[in-house]
């Protein structure tokens, strides 16, 4: 079940991180790329709305790596 619900959440973190993706000006983004993924917090490189999905991406990859622990680490541990 659990690894069930970890491919719902790469496949939910998938989305969210091409939704994101497709917020981001190209032409601002270039300018600032030597920043990396921190370009992303000047404004105007996402285009209004864009944030959400940085955000929601960000706490979907928390969670995602969270739930990988427990699926493939920590599930032995808690079983004993």
């Amino acid at each position: 079940m659990m690894i069930f619900v970890f491919l719902i959440m790469l496949l939910l973190e998938s989305y969210l991180v091409m939704k994101f993706c497709s917020f981001i000006e190209p032409k601002m983004y270039w300018k600032y790329r030597f920043l990396g993924p921190f370009a992303l917090l000047i404004p105007g490189v996402l285009k209004p709305g864009g944030s959400k999905y940085v955000l929601a991406t960000a706490c979907g990859a928390a969670v995602l790596f969270a739930t990988g622990l427990y699926v493939f680490e920590m599930a032995e541990l808690v079983r004993g």
